[in-house]
């Protein structure tokens, strides 16, 4: 469903992840909504805490969500961590740029416009 969604360059201000508990569907739920999410957009993960103290970590919606945040460091904001973890995609409020008298002017985007 989301590669359809994605397929048709489809966006969203909002995406609630709620389904499969696997770490890997969790995952790949999470790339294919931010993929799509709107800078200023939001994602709710719900049982974000589910399982977590007698299930293998593979089995955790947590450990996955963890690490997709890990790799977006910057790119977003945390709103709410508790069983739910919500998070906002930061906007791009702008651009550097990093003048060298012995080199061409390089413009560097932050983390959100990527």
């Amino acid at each position: 469903m989301l590669a359809s969604l994605s397929t048709q360059k489809r966006r969203y201000d909002l995406a609630y992840i709620d389904g499969s508990h696997d770490r890997c569907d969790v995952m790949a739920d999470s790339l294919g909504v931010w993929s799509m999410l709107n800078l200023g957009g939001s994602i709710i993960w719900d049982d974000y805490r589910w399982g977590r103290h007698h299930l293998p970590l593979e089995q955790r919606p947590q450990s996955a969500i963890d690490e997709f945040l890990r790799e977006r460091e910057g790119q977003y904001r945390v709103l709410s961590k508790g069983y739910q973890m919500i998070i906002e995609r930061l906007r791009a409020c702008c651009l550097f740029l990093i003048a060298d008298a012995r080199r061409t002017p390089t413009v560097i985007l932050p983390p959100a416009a990527a």
